[in-house]
C-alpha cells in the first residue's frame, strides 16, 4: 500500500517519506488494536503482526526509492 502510495505522487522528499514510514505504523497499530477488541471471528491482537505491517510499509518506500533513483539515473545517463 505504501509503495503504491509513493508511485501515485512521486517525488524524493526525506520529510514525505518519514511522514508516510509514520502514516504506516500507526496504521498497522491501529489494524492490530481494532483487530483484538472488536473482531469475534477467532482473530486476536499481536504485536508481531504489527511489527510485519510497519516492516512491510517500510519496504514499500525502500522499493520506491531504488526504483526512483534508478529510473533518474537512466533519464540523466
Amino acid at each position: 500500500f505504501t509503495f503504491l502510495w509513493c508511485c501515485a505522487r512521486p517525488a524524493l522528499s526525506f520529510v514525505r517519506f518519514l511522514v508516510l514510514a509514520l502514516i504506516s505504523i500507526t496504521f498497522g497499530a491501529v489494524i492490530e488494536y481494532l483487530q483484538g477488541f472488536f473482531t469475534s471471528l477467532g482473530r486476536s491482537m499481536e504485536f508481531m503482526d504489527g511489527v510485519a505491517d510497519a516492516v512491510g510499509g517500510l519496504m514499500g518506500i525502500g522499493l520506491f526509492v531504488i526504483i526512483a533513483l534508478i529510473a533518474k539515473r537512466k533519464t540523466t545517463a
